[in-house]
């Protein structure tokens, strides 16, 4: 029989992830590792909630569909995330892509490297 924990559980699941959406709006790594956790716990509430709806009978049809909808919430709550950590990725690889060009011109051990001699040539004819 599904009861209200499982109901509850679903809503806690995807409280969890509008939380996450909205640490995402600002993508810092300090938002990435609070996310983490999170996920991690809707990841396997979820997977709890699966296999009750999977393992109910017919008896329970209406308590199935509603927790099914809940579900459906959820996901709609995880294709956002999805979008918004897609942005972020792309936003820090672009970053990283702008500081390795910056850092070039530095040695592995920070240090500026050497500047090469400026050299003029003038050719007539």
């Amino acid at each position: 029989m599904i009861s209200s924990a499982e109901f509850e559980l679903a809503r806690a699941a995807r409280d969890n992830i509008d939380h996450a959406k909205g640490l995402m709006l600002a993508p810092t790594l300090a938002a990435l590792l609070t996310v983490t956790p999170a996920l991690e716990e809707s990841a396997a509430t979820l997977a709890r909630l699966e296999n009750r709806v999977r393992a109910t009978g017919r008896e329970e049809l209406g308590a199935r569909q509603q927790l099914r909808q809940e579900l459906r919430g959820l996901k709609q709550s995880l294709r956002g995330l999805e979008r918004l950590m897609e942005n972020a990725a792309a936003f820090h690889s672009g970053w990283a892509g702008l500081i390795g060009s910056c850092a070039a011109s530095y040695t592995r051990t920070g240090e500026p490297g050497k500047v090469s001699e400026a050299c003029t040539m003038a050719v007539r004819g």
